[in-house]
């Protein structure tokens, strides 16, 4: 049996993103829905700045009707003060409003 969201979660990179974070794990969610959670490591460097490596547990919600609706990144170990940068339900604030078409 196939699954029905397969060629909608390709066209998302799902593939390519579960290869750069494995330390994420996936569960299918309700209308071809996902959610990754667990450590995500990451390394950054800006120019004239150290590299800096750190990780974060993160819950990543993102809905079957994206990109119409906006996913949801949530940290889960405390490290983030509640209600920092974030929205009504806690989740991380992405960026500036977008247009949802």
């Amino acid at each position: 049996m196939s699954d029905p969201c397969a060629k909608h979660h390709a066209s998302w990179g799902v593939a390519e993103f579960r290869e750069r974070f494995p330390g994420l794990r996936l569960t299918h969610l309700p209308h071809c829905g996902l959610q990754f959670e667990g450590e995500l490591v990451f390394q950054a460097q800006k120019d004239g700045f150290d590299e800096i490596e750190d990780s974060y547990r993160l819950r990543v919600v993102i809905p079957g009707q994206f990109p119409n609706v906006r996913p949801q990144v949530f940290e889960t170990a405390g490290r983030i003060a509640e209600g920092y940068h974030a929205m009504a339900d806690n989740s991380f604030c992405l960026g500036s409003p977008i247009p949802i078409s």
